[in-house]
């Protein structure tokens, strides 16, 4: 028997991950996506920045490959966008399925979970000494559109579901607050407070 509840809390969960995830990327393209901000970090701590930088980056791939994962490792389900995709398909429109392998598509094309498998979780020592390479695609712009992207996917289900459509999917805001965001450490950076 469908159990609405449970759905939308799965999927509600799901995309308090995708809006955790651009928040972080948000303040990632504050700090090192325009030249102003770099200007100001590599007046401040460069080597400090440069290593939050790498962690941020790092944070992200990491993150983006989980919400991206495949639907089960073994017998344990992964909340992932295969997972969704996989337990409430007999609810999904054709729309909703063509959606749903742009995404993937998308996501492919960036190539960020054989980057992050070589290049991060890995260590692939052919990658790490050059007798092989491996690059993402990824470039200004990509992730915060494969991220939204996921969240209207998400939504679009909601609405496919059935009694979906009267409730209220919980999510969390997704942008950080003007005056508690990368722009203000910035400001407080060059002001020198």
């Amino acid at each position: 028997m469908f159990d609405l509840k449970a759905a939308l809390n799965e999927i509600s969960r799901y995309n308090s991950y995708i809006s955790d995830i651009r928040r972080e990327v948000q303040l990632y393209e504050q700090l090192y996506c325009f030249s102003a901000s770099t200007d100001i970090l590599n007046r401040n701590l460069t080597p400090v920045f440069s290593i939050i930088q790498k962690s941020m980056f790092i944070s992200i791939l990491t993150r983006i490959s989980a919400v991206f994962d495949s639907k089960s490792f073994g017998s344990d389900n992964n909340l992932s966008l295969d997972f969704l995709e996989h337990k409430y398909r007999e609810f999904a429109s054709e729309a909703l399925l063509s959606e749903f392998n742009e995404l993937k598509g998308f996501y492919r094309k960036l190539n960020i979970k054989n980057y992050r498998n070589k290049l991060i979780a890995h260590n692939d020592l052919a990658t790490v000494f050059g007798e092989s390479s491996v690059s993402h695609t990824i470039k200004d712009g990509d992730i915060m559109s494969l991220l939204k992207s996921t969240h209207k996917f998400c939504i679009n289900l909601c609405k496919c579901l059935p009694g979906g459509i009267e409730t209220v999917l919980s999510v969390e805001p997704w942008q950080l607050k003007p005056g508690d965001d990368g722009l203000e450490l910035l400001r407080r950076l060059q002001a020198g407070k």
